[in-house]
């Protein structure tokens, strides 16, 4: 399908404000930031290549920037010290993305893959826990209630 011209599309709605769960700097320190976007990459991939396969088919480079700045996120909002890097990357992921929706399975689903992949490093439960939490925090504000879509491009919705 080709997307409508910029001056056919629809507007989309003003990127809303992200409310991130409270910083967890202890735990990025004893973690550490490099190992924390390896898990996010892991997972973004996770979850293309699972419950997320019939919705989320992007191209390579596409892909990689949406894990990227999902990792962005992550990083920056459990460092607590950058923080508006979070944000920024929020802003981007919808800017580029679009609108961020899970339904509640959808969301079972992303946080039972993260559990996984925390399971995968060498975590003590002390510090796995609150990052299965915070992740719980940060989607509980994505899900909507029968939402099929997660970040669509523009040109992949109905038009």
């Amino acid at each position: 399908m080709v997307p409508a011209p910029a001056s056919q599309a629809p507007p989309r709605a003003a990127c809303p404000e992200l409310h991130l769960p409270p910083p967890l700097p202890g735990i990025v320190a004893a973690v550490g930031e490099d190992e924390l976007r390896w898990l996010c990459l892991r997972l973004a991939e996770a979850l293309q290549a699972g419950p997320l396969a019939a919705v989320w088919q992007l191209e390579v480079d596409e892909f990689s920037d949406l894990a990227g700045e999902l990792a962005e996120l992550v990083v920056h909002g459990l460092a607590g010290r950058q923080r508006q890097r979070a944000v920024i990357a929020w802003v981007r992921l919808w800017g580029r993305h679009g609108p961020l929706a899970l339904d509640e399975g959808l969301r079972q689903s992303w946080l039972g893959l993260w559990s996984g992949q925390l399971q995968r490093v060498p975590l003590p439960a002390y510090l796995a826990r609150p990052l299965v939490r915070w992740m719980e925090a940060l989607t509980a504000q994505w899900v909507q209630p029968g939402a099929a879509t997660v970040l669509a491009f523009p040109r992949a919705s109905p038009g």
